[in-house]
């Protein structure tokens, strides 16, 4: 029997235990891997800060916070931060936007539940606000989960395009076919 209290495994963040046999060669490959991953994630803590209207500096400050409280946590099954994270911005300014809205997909490479999850959200939340969501350009990964995901039933198999092209096409013919009230752009937007 041990003395004093035991804090059992299963109750320490993930990143506590992975630290057994961690040795400065794995140490050398993860500082490579951070610095990797920091170099491509600072354009979007700018973004962030920019439209949230604090100075890029000081978003990068509060991005550099959060992944390491993400480090510090562990994570977890719900946490959503990287690329999934610039829906905040979107969901946040949805009074802002226009009555269709196409997402233009070509440069996501893959998709995961996380990322299908922000997408699901991101279309009810503009079917709720009587916006349409438009998708287009997906490469085959994407495509293809997104059509496991039955996803397309929720925007419409007609609402998602195979390029730009035929997305602003179909935008037309959906805001041609609303009425008049819901043609009024929000101020701000355009």
């Amino acid at each position: 029997m041990r003395d004093g209290p035991v804090l059992e495994e299963r109750w320490l963040p993930k990143s506590i235990p992975s630290l057994r046999g961690y040795t400065a060669q794995k140490f050398l490959r993860d500082l490579v891997a951070g610095i990797t991953v920091g170099l491509v994630a600072l354009p979007l803590a700018m973004a962030f800060s920019i439209a949230f209207g604090a100075l890029t500096a000081g978003g990068n400050l509060l991005r550099g916070g959060d992944g390491v409280s993400d480090l510090a946590a562990g994570g977890s099954r719900t946490q959503i931060g990287g690329p999934t994270g610039a829906f905040v911005v979107v969901v946040e300014n949805l009074h802002q936007l226009p009555p269709v809205v196409v997402l233009r997909l070509r440069n996501m490479t893959a998709i995961d539940v996380t990322g299908l999850f922000a997408l699901e959200e991101l279309a009810k939340q503009l079917h709720a606000t009587k916006r349409t969501l438009i998708l287009c350009g997906a490469r085959e990964q994407p495509r293809q989960l997104i059509h496991q995901a039955e996803f397309e039933e929720l925007i419409g198999k007609e609402n998602f395009c195979d390029n730009v092209q035929e997305a602003l096409q179909r935008a037309e013919e959906v805001f041609e076919s609303l009425p008049p009230a819901a043609k009024a752009v929000p101020v701000g937007v355009g």
